[in-house]
Order: C-alpha cells, then sequence, then structure tokens
C-alpha cells in the first residue's frame, strides 16, 4: 500500500506546516498494516515524525523534507535524566524504512547550528531509532544536521 502525504493535507510549499499532515498519512499507512508514506517532489516542513511498524517513509527525487524552526518536537527520553529532540523517530517497531532519492535537511547551516535563542534555543538530532528490527535506509541525502544525524 502507498499513501501520498498530499491526499493527507500536505502542501510542501517550504512554507506551510506539513507535520499534521505527514502524520496523518503515517497512521493511516499503519493502521492498515504498514506500506509506503510517498513524499512526492516539494519542500515539506515538519516537527517530529514517528514512524510506526511496517512503515516506510518513501521521499521521491525533489522531494525536501525539512524540519521545522519552532518547538514541535517530542521530547524523548533517551535513558533516565536525559532527554532529546529528534525529527524522524522509530522506537520498537520493526521492518521500517526512509529511502527514496529525496532529501532530509535539518537547521544545523549557521555558524552555531541549534544554539542561537532567537531562533530556536535547541539542538535536534535528525533520525533516531531505538529497539527496531528490519530497518531499511537507502539512497536518501541527508544535509545540515545540528546535532546526530543518525
Amino acid at each position: 500500500m502507498s499513501i501520498d502525504v498530499k491526499r493527507h493535507g500536505a502542501v510542501g510549499d517550504g512554507l506551510a506546516d506539513d507535520t499534521a499532515a505527514i502524520r496523518s498519512a503515517i497512521a493511516a499507512c499503519g493502521q492498515t498494516g504498514g506500506g509506503r508514506v510517498v513524499v512526492p517532489p516539494g519542500i515539506y516542513v515538519s516537527g517530529t515524525l514517528r514512524l510506526l511498524e511496517g512503515v516506510t517513509l518513501h521521499l521521491e527525487v525533489g522531494a525536501e523534507l525539512r524540519e521545522a524552526e519552532r518547538e514541535g518536537f517530542e521530547l524523548l527520553t533517551i535513558r533516565p535524566g536525559v532527554e532529546k529532540r529528534h525529527f524522524i523517530i522509530a522506537d520498537g517497531v520493526n521492518h521500517i524504512g526512509i529511502t527514496g532519492g529525496g532529501t532530509i535537511r535539518g537547521q544545523g547551516a549557521s555558524e552555531s547550528p541549534g544554539l542561537d535563542t532567537q531562533r530556536r534555543g535547541f539542538r535536534t538530532g535528525l533520525i533516531y531509532l531505538r529497539r527496531c528490527r528490519g530497518v531499511r535506509i537507502s539512497d536518501i541525502r541527508i544535509l545540515h544536521g545540528d546535532s546526530w544525524t543518525c
């Protein structure tokens, strides 16, 4: 099964907040037992995205998934006493992936990435996978992580 994020309301213009639409597409895909969530060409601005069992996020050539500049990020406990924000999360799910010829772009392009309190005041990791099996990450570009990349 393939689900296009635009059918869930994503705009992909680089300005609109596409977080809710992409999350909705991932949830719909997960509820049907998994498949591909397709991100067609465009620039999609988003906060934290959580992959579900059996879901592959497929970024087509010309698609860019861009980390939002606002605080729309889920705080994840890494270990007792350590919490961190990440862009794409998968925890305890299997048979997942991030594929395609597209790009994942963080906010680390400034001289002091993520630390400019006028912008965000925190740093995010781009991809955080924990306790997952059957993971495939292929053919994507990852640019400007302002903390751990993957």
